[in-house]
């Protein structure tokens, strides 16, 4: 970190670029540009991602990718219609906005958080599921490997180890159960769809008063 520290102190007081003249530190005192300060809440609203969903604050909260929110403000509010942003890595609470997404209405925390010990032994069980895998994984590669009988004279080759019809078959039946019950287990990971526009852009093709206010709430008035 100590040198680091200093190969950045050098490099924006000592060393001058050749297409400026300065160094770094110089060219930043000397440019006029004014500098803009942008409020937290702006950049909250505009680093976070949103699937452009209109969605209701109902008695239960907000569902969102199938679990619910609580607002920190919500009285008075179950039936108004919003649409949720949030960090993709942070699913502990989302951001509520207006349903045409113009007035920021506060918070939501994840309703009915497992506690830190259930939290435990569902990531205890998730290890142990994935070890599992891992042996049957090793299992299945090793009946994958086709072994030959040793032979000290030319001739076709004699495969071992050999199986009955009724093992080829209990086998080949395990096996289409396994590809029936694929497609259904897919079927259930959460699908995280494209984002749409941030709030106000221009949309080609699409004129501000063809929103279709549905959309709008009290909120919006």
């Amino acid at each position: 970190m100590a040198l680091l520290r200093e190969w950045v102190e050098r490099h924006n007081t000592v060393d001058v670029v050749a297409r400026t003249g300065m160094t770094p530190l110089e060219a930043w005192q000397a440019d006029t540009t004014e500098l803009r300060e942008v409020s937290a809440s702006d950049l909250r609203a505009y680093m976070m991602s949103g699937d452009d969903r209109p969605r209701k604050i109902t008695s239960h909260g907000v569902q969102f990718h199938g679990r619910f929110y609580m607002p920190e403000d919500g009285v008075g509010r179950v039936g108004t219609r919003v649409r949720v942003r949030f960090m993709p890595h942070h699913a502990h609470e989302i951001d509520l906005y207006t349903a045409a997404g113009k007035r920021y209405l506060g918070r939501a925390v994840l309703a009915d958080e497992a506690s830190e010990e259930e939290r435990r032994a569902v990531l205890k069980s998730r290890s142990a599921r994935d070890r599992e895998l891992r042996r049957a994984l090793k299992r299945s590669a090793a009946t994958r490997r086709d072994r030959f009988a040793a032979s000290t004279q030319a001739g076709p080759p004699r495969r071992l180890p050999r199986m009955t019809s009724a093992q080829a078959a209990k086998e080949l039946k395990t096996a289409d159960q396994a590809r029936a019950l694929a497609p259904r287990e897919r079927a259930t990971e959460r699908y995280i769809p494209r984002l749409g526009p941030a709030p106000g852009w221009a949309v080609p093709g699409r004129a501000a008063s063809d929103e279709d206010p549905s959309m709008r709430s009290d909120c919006d008035q």
